[in-house]
C-alpha cells in the first residue's frame, strides 16, 4: 500500500512545489508523511461539507487546489469554517494535501487545461524561466471566431452562464491568452504579446478601464477557469496509483443573478 511521502514525491515530480510563490502553502498541510493510503480524493477547496464526504468515502487522502492553511492560525476551533474542517479531518486520519500556484505554473496544471478546455491549440507559456513556465498560455484557436461566438464559446466550454468583460478590439477572435484565476495582474505582459482576448478571472473595474483599447479581458470566473484541472489531475493519478480516485465537487460560492429585462416587458 502506498504512503503519503510516495504521493508527495510524485506531486513533486510533475508539479514541482519548487514551482510555489514564495506567499503560498503547498505540500503536506495536515497530516502524516508516513500514512499508508488506499484511495484518494480530489477537490478544489476543502471545506468541512468536503471532509464530511471524505470521512464517508473512508478516504485517507485529500487534494485541494486552494490550500487550507493559507494565513497564520492562531488557534484551532470548531466556530470557524477552515478550523472546523481541518479538527474534522485531523479527527479521521485525513491528509490534507494542497496543490496551489505550482499547479497554476506547471506543465498539464490549470493554465495549460484551461486551454486545452477552450479548444487552443499550439499552447506555450507566455514566459518561461530557467525551465520554469510563467503562469499565462498562449495559444490559437482552430478557426477565427466572432466576438459573440467565441463569448458563448467561453460560456458552453466552462460551463458558466455570465462573462464580464471590457469592450472588444477586433471583429475576430484567433490569438488567445489564458490564466486561471487572479491573473488580471498580468495584463500588461499579455498585451504586449498582441493576443486578441485574456480569459483570466478576479478583474478589478480599474483594470478593465486601464485596458480599454488595447486588450480585450474576459473574467470568467476564478471558479470556472480554475476547477477544469481536477478531472486531468484525477486521470494522471489513475495511471500511477492503483487506488480509486474520488472527485468531491466543492462548491462555488460566487453566485450570478442573470437578470433577462425581455421577459419582464
Amino acid at each position: 500500500m502506498p504512503n503519503v511521502a510516495e504521493l508527495l514525491k510524485w506531486l513533486d515530480e510533475h508539479f514541482p512545489f519548487s514551482y510555489a510563490e514564495s506567499f503560498d502553502n503547498v505540500g503536506l498541510l495536515v497530516g502524516d508523511y508516513n500514512a499508508p493510503f488506499d484511495s484518494i480524493a480530489l477537490t478544489f477547496d476543502i471545506t468541512p461539507e468536503v471532509v464530511q464526504k471524505a470521512v464517508v468515502l473512508n478516504t485517507k487522502v485529500l487534494i485541494s487546489h486552494h490550500p487550507i492553511i493559507f494565513q497564520e492560525l492562531k488557534n484551532i476551533t470548531p466556530y470557524e469554517r477552515n478550523q472546523k474542517a481541518i479538527m474534522t479531518a485531523i479527527k479521521h486520519g485525513i491528509n490534507l494535501i494542497a496543490l496551489h500556484t505550482n499547479l497554476d505554473r506547471a506543465r498539464q496544471g490549470v493554465n495549460d487545461i484551461l486551454a486545452q478546455r477552450l479548444g487552443l491549440i499550439n499552447v506555450e507559456p507566455l514566459e518561461e524561466s530557467d525551465g520554469i513556465p510563467g503562469f499565462i498560455r498562449i495559444g490559437e484557436l482552430p478557426q477565427p471566431m466572432t466576438v459573440n461566438d467565441f463569448l458563448q464559446w467561453v460560456c458552453v466550454r466552462l460551463n458558466t452562464n455570465a462573462l464580464r468583460h471590457n469592450i472588444p478590439i477586433k471583429e475576430k477572435i484567433k490569438k488567445v491568452a489564458v490564466c486561471g484565476g487572479s491573473g488580471s495582474q498580468f495584463w500588461r505582459q499579455v498585451r504586449l504579446a498582441d493576443v486578441d482576448a485574456f480569459v483570466t478571472a478576479d478583474v478589478k473595474y480599474h483594470t478593465f478601464w486601464d485596458a480599454q483599447g488595447s486588450l480585450f479581458i474576459i473574467d470568467a470566473g476564478h471558479y470556472e477557469t480554475e476547477v477544469p484541472v481536477l478531472q486531468n489531475l484525477r486521470t494522471m493519478l489513475s495511471e500511477t496509483f492503483n487506488v480509486p480516485i474520488h472527485l468531491i465537487v466543492s462548491e462555488n460560492p460566487v453566485k450570478y443573478f442573470v437578470y433577462d429585462n425581455a421577459s419582464n416587458e
